[in-house]
């Protein structure tokens, strides 16, 4: 019996061992979690570190011991040790998305049909049922031997179905199912099966029916997907033309007698026929509609375990044989199905199926995260277990197999010092001193020959800036030096900061004396601890504001993921506290960045974090670890914003400008042009103490064989001594 602290811990009795486990040949997954990204990190890393040292744990031990471990909403899949995804748990839901007929591979599920029993099992499984139907030439014959006969729409249909069968069973052992499902065309089908309205044996029959008359049909008619609205395609169909597919907004198949006709009139948008062998979801299937419906009123139909939502506008629903018929012929809505998804708070989406067909197509519908299970060219246990890990951080329970308790690091606990930390300060009015407005710089000096004016300041490592920290070292952020610098020309009469030059970065190992100096329009900045003092910037000030620019929001292009981009600042050596994680959303448009910054407190200008978070953007996409290095033009314009969305353009060299504007337009900050520069070994603290390394510079000196010979008596050391010296 021990206590320790506030935890008492009572050993009623020694577990009795359990069997050892066999080694599984498995690739598993290694779930991490944390209660801050910090913490994730630093769990990452000691695990990584572990797992490298101690080759000999069983997978399935390493696995089956992380499991059993709290899961925070912070987390981490790894694969061995490769980081494979991390993010935040979300409250969004889950749902898997079915791919159809054009997404079929040679090779597809090969790689997973060798590396995992349950997807082989199931994968057998479904061809077998297939097989009972197909006839002479099986599935299985097509799936690994005579893969050129996989565009046939007779096994195209019919070799989806299995794969992604299977692909279901084995996210499905590995404890993840679904809150909804959607299916393209043949999709549904397996949606279907996997929700419990179809056995398997009945889904094999219907999409068999399905495939071999579809097969049957002369191989006529056109399909072309072209870049339009359904509002704009409609006045253009005719009896020979039909809408095949919307798969987005602006993303319309069209199938019929010829589809060129209607593709002209929008050939100043994107348009591509497709490489069909029939024009589905057309008036073209009318001739095997009532052979299928009567396959389809012999089979079983039961309420779905799982919902579905469906792509055809009609009333009946899935459990109708006649349901099956329509849609065949109706337009698949995968479009409106994704929108629907999207209102039930779906807010990830995994595509089962052979590539990423449907991922491309679901993000122009809705937001969210989007993943394939497998894709065209690239490993599938690694991309499958990717998807996994999708599903994971965004607040899924996986499952691994059944191991022993294993030795691993224990949680990275991130430690915060709760203790005052004195830091100085005092009424700087008592000391002869004015009151500068300032949260970092508390003194205010106006010197005798009144030209000259101090500001002084203190600075703790054990503040805010503690959160800012550059391979280990807290660095006074550089926009901390121009917040300081512009608030002092403000106290001066100028209005900007025309140039500051960052002379060497400011380390905040123990608290430091700042001082901001301004004579005329000149302006420095320096600390010191107890000695000598740093010049740390220099700059000169004036009366004449940097233009600001307008620019539109929300901005064109591509989101940036957020999680994505700060993993990459933390690898290149960028620590960010919670203080300077003000960034919220990010974007890419062709070179220029956008942001949107937020900081929950205020008090300054412009405060430090929320603009070193706009320039977050910018470091995670550069080649190498850069710090800003000369700042050019830098005016504020709307004091204490504390939200600002920011425009980051490239300029000549490794430079960039800032254009900052608040919620409402109005112009906040103007950065005419900021210098970076790599970081080298400037941040290396300097030691303290009394010894230093030094290298003395020593001259040659001629060996002598010369010497004297001196006989020592016994006796004490005092004896001793003057016997040498008198001899001397």
């Amino acid at each position: 019996f021990g206590i320790s602290g506030t935890n008492a811990h009572l050993i009623l009795e020694q577990p009795a061992p359990t069997p050892a486990t066999t080694p599984t040949a498995e690739p598993t997954p290694y779930p991490i979690s944390a209660k801050t990204p910090q913490a994730l990190q630093a769990q990452i890393t000691t695990i990584q570190h572990h797992l490298t040292e101690h080759p000999e744990l069983a997978p399935a031990d390493i696995a089956h011991t992380l499991t059993q471990r709290t899961q925070f909403d912070h987390r981490a899949l790894l694969h061995g040790t490769e980081e494979l995804t991390r993010g935040t748990v979300s409250t969004g839901q889950l749902a898997y998305l079915f791919t159809g007929q054009g997404s079929q591979r040679a090779g597809m599920g090969h790689e997973l049909y060798e590396t995992y029993p349950v997807f082989r099992e199931a994968l057998d499984a479904a061809i077998d049922a297939v097989d009972i139907h197909l006839g002479d030439q099986n599935l299985r014959t097509v799936f690994f031997e005579k893969t050129s006969l996989l565009d046939r729409t007779l096994y195209t249909q019919t070799a989806l179905f299995a794969l992604e069968t299977a692909l279901f069973r084995l996210y499905e052992s590995w404890g993840v199912t679904p809150d909804h499902l959607v299916g393209h065309s043949i999709g549904e089908i397996t949606a279907a099966h996997v929700a419990g309205i179809l056995t398997l044996h009945d889904a094999a029959r219907l999409v068999t029916a399905r495939a071999t008359l579809m097969d049957a049909l002369p191989h006529t008619g056109t399909m072309t997907a072209i870049e339009a609205t359904e509002e704009e395609i409609t006045p253009h169909l005719d009896d020979t033309i039909s809408i095949a597919a919307i798969n987005g907004p602006r993303s319309i198949v069209i199938s019929g007698d010829n589809t060129a006709k209607i593709a002209a009139h929008f050939a100043h948008r994107k348009t591509k026929q497709l490489a069909v062998s029939h024009a589905f979801h057309s008036h073209h299937m009318d001739a095997m509609l009532d052979d299928f419906r009567t396959v389809a009123r012999t089979l079983t139909y039961s309420a779905p375990r799982i919902p579905i939502i469906s792509t055809v506008a009609v009333d009946s629903d899935l459990t109708s044989p006649d349901y099956w018929v329509t849609q065949i012929r109706e337009a698949v809505r995968f479009h409106h199905a994704i929108q629907e998804l999207s209102t039930r708070g779906v807010t990830t989406f995994i595509e089962l199926g052979p590539d990423g067909v449907l991922t491309a197509q679901a993000q122009q519908s809705a937001e969210g995260t989007f993943t394939p299970a497998l894709r065209r060219g690239r490993d599938e246990t690694t991309t499958a277990l990717t998807a996994l890990g999708t599903a994971y951080v965004h607040g899924r329970t996986i499952s691994v197999p059944q191991g022993d308790l294993v030795d691993l690091p224990t949680y990275a606990f991130q430690h915060e010092r709760y203790w005052l930390v004195p830091t100085g300060g005092g009424n700087a009015t008592e000391l002869g001193l004015g009151e500068s407005g300032h949260p970092l710089l508390g003194g205010l000096l106006r010197l005798a020959d009144g030209e000259s004016t101090v500001l002084t300041g203190r600075l703790s490592p054990s503040s805010w800036l503690a959160d800012h920290k550059v391979r280990g070292t807290v660095v006074v952020p550089g926009t901390a030096l121009v917040d300081m610098a512009l608030h002092a020309g403000e106290l001066a009469g100028h209005s900007t900061l025309d140039e500051l030059v960052i002379e060497a970065p400011m380390l905040l190992t123990e608290a430091v004396q700042v001082q901001v100096k301004i004579v005329d329009d000149t302006v420095t900045i320096h600390s010191r601890t107890d000695g000598d003092w740093t010049l740390h910037a220099t700059g000169t000030l004036s009366s004449t504001p940097a233009t600001p620019r307008e620019f539109a929001w929300p901005p064109a292009g591509t989101p940036l993921d957020l999680d994505e981009l700060y993993v990459t600042l933390t690898q290149r050596g960028l620590e960010y506290g919670p203080v300077f994680q003000g960034l919220t959303r990010a974007w890419r448009d062709g070179e220029v960045l956008y942001a949107e910054v937020q900081v929950p407190e205020n008090g300054f200008g412009i405060h430090p974090a929320l603009l070193d978070a706009a320039l977050h953007p910018a470091a995670g996409t550069a080649d190498s670890l850069a710090l800003p290095f000369s700042w050019n033009g830098v005016t504020l314009h709307t004091r204490e914003a504390g939200t600002i969305r920011v425009r980051l353009a490239p300029d000549d060299g490794n430079a960039l400008s800032l254009h900052a504007i608040d919620e409402n337009g109005t112009p906040v900050l103007t950065i005419d042009r900021l210098v970076t520069r790599p970081v080298g070994a400037e941040l290396t603290p300097p030691i303290d103490g009394l010894f230093e390394v030094a290298w003395p510079q020593v001259t040659p000196t001629t060996r002598t064989t010369d010497h004297t010979l001196i006989n020592v008596p016994t006796g004490n050391v005092h004896d001793v001594t003057e016997h040498i010296l008198t001899t001397l």
